[in-house]
């Protein structure tokens, strides 16, 4: 399994829709917070970015996770490299863990580093004013948000193993999420009680990264903003479990799928 993901990994640093896409999750974060706030580049804090984008921005990163997920998964279905795996001596189950765990990285590990990364030069270059967030429950919020992460990418996975090609699974993966994402909003009308930061992983991250709790105390003769950034010990596990269970069943689908239909 290791040769695979060795192989995997060399196919990956070598393709350019891959390259692009990592090169446009460092070159976003530099240029929309300026357009969307209104201001120019150094006056954004790392305070700023979090408080006004870090949540509602989560829906760009959506794309690299769909596009990175697919592309990793089943990148090479359209040729006959699984054949030479198979002929080389290596399980089907081996050959679809590696693509797995090598989509899960460069989706969920790669995606979150770069969609947290400006939290930190905006913080380095421009300061962190905003003094009414702990930073370690901002940094809990981003390790919990790996798990809905997990989720979508498990979901776009799955779709891509189905149809068997990569950009089939980006372009349904997009259009199912969409609408999963209208359903939720339309029956939240109507259902005002519904909580729906469960009902989907995307509703998940950016409730995690969404901060509109906050209260006015003055220190040292300054108006500070202090927001509540603490989370319950239920949403904590309801995050975990809810997380993990649907990635399971995505997973099992795909597993089914993959072992089980011919791969031409």
């Amino acid at each position: 399994m290791i040769n695979i993901v060795r192989s995997l990994n060399f196919t990956n640093r070598r393709s350019m829709v891959i390259l692009l896409t990592i090169f446009s999750m460092i070159v976003l974060p530099m240029i929309l917070p300026t357009g969307i706030l209104g201001v120019p580049f150094k006056e954004v804090t790392g305070g700023a970015y979090l408080i006004n984008l870090s949540g509602e921005f989560f829906v760009v990163w959506i794309f690299p996770i769909m596009i990175l997920g697919c592309i990793v998964a089943s990148g090479d279905a359209g040729d006959k490299t699984l054949y030479y795996e198979i002929m080389a001596g290596h399980s089907r189950s081996s050959i679809f863990a590696a693509r797995v765990l090598n989509a899960f990285v460069w989706s969920v590990l790669f995606t979150a580093f770069f969609y947290y990364l400006p939290l930190v030069y905006y913080g380095l270059i421009n300061g962190w004013p905003t003094e009414g967030i702990r930073i370690g429950d901002i940094v809990i919020r981003g390790l919990l948000s790996l798990f809905p992460m997990l989720r979508i990418s498990a979901f776009c996975i799955m779709l891509s193993v189905l149809f068997r090609s990569a950009g089939k699974g980006i372009g349904f993966s997009y259009l199912l999420i969409e609408v999963e994402i209208l359903i939720i909003e339309i029956v939240k009308e109507f259902v005002k009680e519904l909580d729906k930061k469960f009902l989907g992983g995307v509703y998940n991250v950016m409730d995690l990264m969404s901060f509109t709790n906050s209260r006015n105390y003055v220190i040292n003769g300054e108006k500070v903003d202090v927001y509540d950034t603490a989370l319950s010990g239920g949403y904590i596990f309801g995050t975990i479990a809810v997380s993990l269970l649907v990635t399971f069943v995505y997973l099992a689908a795909a597993y089914t799928d993959f072992t089980k239909r011919d791969r031409n």
